[in-house]
Parts: structure tokens; sequence; C-alpha cells
């Protein structure tokens, strides 16, 4: 056996039993992981809506500049 391949197969050992343990841990602690996953569910439902209200007011914005002083000559 070559040093490579002891080393790969104990990286992938490590993995493993990282993936074990983390899998334990979920199952272990549901609340904290709800809490989690609600929070990072909330955060881009949030960040979407202030995207789109963003968007929409700038249109509208833009409506409202144009019609009042007619249309651009130059857009950017």
């Amino acid at each position: 056996m070559s040093i490579q391949n002891i080393l790969y197969k104990l990286r992938l050992k490590l993995r493993i039993q990282f993936l074990q343990q983390s899998w334990l841990n979920i199952k272990k602690d549901r609340a904290k992981v709800l809490f989690g996953l609600s929070g990072i569910t909330i955060s881009i439902i949030l960040l979407t809506a202030i995207g789109m209200i963003n968007d929409s007011m700038s249109y509208n914005y833009m409506g409202i500049i144009t019609s009042t002083t007619g249309s651009s000559d130059i857009l950017i």
C-alpha cells in the first residue's frame, strides 16, 4: 500500500465519522435544528420580500418622475 492510499482511506474514514456524528446530533437536538432551519427560511423570505418591495418602489418612482417631467432622452 502506498502512503497516498493510506491517507485517502484515513480521510474517508474521518469524513464518515464526521457525518455520523452530525447525524446523531441532528437527531438528538431537534429543537435546535428546527430553530436554525426556521431562522434561515425566515431570512430568505424577508430578503426576497424586501428586494421585491425595493424594485416595485423604484419602478413606481420612475413612473411618477416620467409622468410629471416627460420622458427622458437618455436612460442609464
